[in-house]
């Protein structure tokens, strides 16, 4: 937030709202060009890489929008102004074309819905970026090898990328020439804005038993989430050791644990969290990482839980999962799920983790190989526990409630020894978890 050259104005810029942040997304603005801002008042929704939230105004005054919604902009640029007197909203100086911010012409148009927002990736758009860096060059303008390049705003690209349009066949209507969502409306309309429609792009062949195939775009989270897992796949040397584990006193547990006076019992998953947390207290390797060839081994332990919700995949943190009783993880646990499912957690709460449990007891899934998250040494599976007959001592044998965990280790920093040793631990822990009351 800094003065801008207009006396009573203040510049926001997107803000750094977790560690690592490069740029985020405007989702939706919560209010309009010209409208009243009070400081502290709910502003902009934004997108991060971990999670969606609300940004608040830092300053009060009227809003005169930059970027508009479904705009990518890095951290630091300019995305509103804040301005002393309405009259002064779009009264700014006219810029040249490749210094403007993104989606400046777009800001005055209707918000996009949610739904809309997610059927695609945001193109990422550096303002003030010059054109053979890769930013937008002034329409009819050309890059080093002779191409034109086309000014249009992320949300005309991918606008007109869902529907067969091609850029280069559109005259823009915004400033500078700019290509703008209403010119791609009118393009896909064949109405005004559009110097002619475009041969729509080939669609994907079809086959003559499934017929053509229905593509979904993927959303910024799900983009992210697909190159982070191919990464760890493809980088991690990895290796897999499994666990039968007796989960009867677990079970029984639960049970003692359910006093209406003292709200919802633990879950099976609760318990487990809490017993893997000391066992990685007491097997610091496993709560490491390997990274630029030296090994780290982190103070705090930070319990990373898989959630899914909808289509997503989430992992919001138990920090200091070790220090803390089964009935304040219970209570954490359930928050966070909560959050992720309502689209309210932050990138703070899915920051910090340490070590990562994904249960699929809860679908019947007997075994599954997780895969490692990049910066740990390994990611816990939990499959469901099924009764099976097991030889008792000194008689015949008995039905026990067996369920199966498999480790995914990082083999630069576990080895095969402690890998087991920290199973071997996590089984104890599970088949007397009195001890974990404590």
């Amino acid at each position: 937030m800094s003065p801008t050259g207009s006396i009573g104005s203040v510049e926001l810029t997107m803000p750094l709202l977790a560690e690592g942040m490069h740029d985020g997304t405007i989702l939706a603005w919560m209010k309009g060009a010209g409208d009243r801002v009070e400081s502290g008042e709910d502003l902009v929704e934004i997108e991060t890489d971990k999670a969606s939230l609300v940004w608040a105004a830092p300053a009060g005054g009227f809003l005169d929008p930059l970027a508009a919604v479904g705009d990518t902009v890095a951290v630091g640029e300019l995305i509103a102004l804040l301005h002393a007197s309405a009259d002064a909203v779009g009264r700014r100086a006219q810029a040249p074309p490749a210094a403007a911010p993104s989606g400046v012409a777009d800001s005055a148009a209707a918000p996009v819905p949610p739904s809309e927002l997610a059927a695609a990736v945001p193109c990422a758009h550096v303002p003030g970026r010059p054109a053979d860096q890769g930013g937008d060059a002034p329409s009819g303008a050309a890059n080093g090898g002779g191409r034109r390049r086309i000014q249009a705003s992320p949300l005309a690209r991918r606008m007109a990328q869902a529907s067969g349009i091609d850029l280069g066949t559109l005259s823009g209507t915004a400033r500078g020439g700019r290509i703008v969502r209403a010119d791609v409306q009118a393009a896909v309309a064949g109405g005004a804005g559009a110097s002619e429609r475009a041969t729509p792009a080939s669609q994907p062949p079809a086959d003559h038993l499934t017929g053509v195939a229905a593509i979904h775009r993927l959303s910024r989270a799900e983009s992210l989430i697909a190159a982070r897992m191919a990464e760890a796949k493809s980088s991690i040397p990895e290796f897999v050791i499994a666990v039968e584990v007796e989960f009867d006193a677990v079970l029984a547990l639960r049970e003692q644990l359910r006093r209406p006076q003292d709200g919802p019992a633990p879950s099976v998953n609760d318990i487990v969290v809490k017993a893997c947390a000391v066992a990685l207290r007491r097997h610091p390797r496993v709560n490491a990482a390997y990274r630029d060839g030296t090994f780290e081994f982190y103070p705090r332990v930070n319990i990373g839980i898989a959630v899914a919700a909808g289509d997503m995949l989430a992992v919001p943190t138990i920090l200091d999962a070790d220090r803390r009783s089964l009935a304040e993880i219970a209570a954490q646990t359930r928050d966070l799920a909560a959050r992720v499912r309502e689209g309210t957690v932050t990138p703070a709460q899915l920051s910090g983790g340490t070590f990562t449990i994904s249960n699929l007891g809860m679908f019947g899934m007997t075994r599954f190989t997780p895969i490692i998250h990049a910066g740990q040494a390994g990611i816990l599976g939990v499959g469901v526990a099924t009764a099976r007959m097991v030889p008792a001592p000194g008689g015949s044998p008995v039905a026990r409630q067996i369920a199966e965990l498999t480790l995914t280790g990082d083999h630069r920093i576990l080895y095969g020894a402690h890998a087991a040793a920290f199973l071997a631990e996590l089984r104890d822990l599970l088949q007397a978890p009195a001890q974990l009351l404590w």
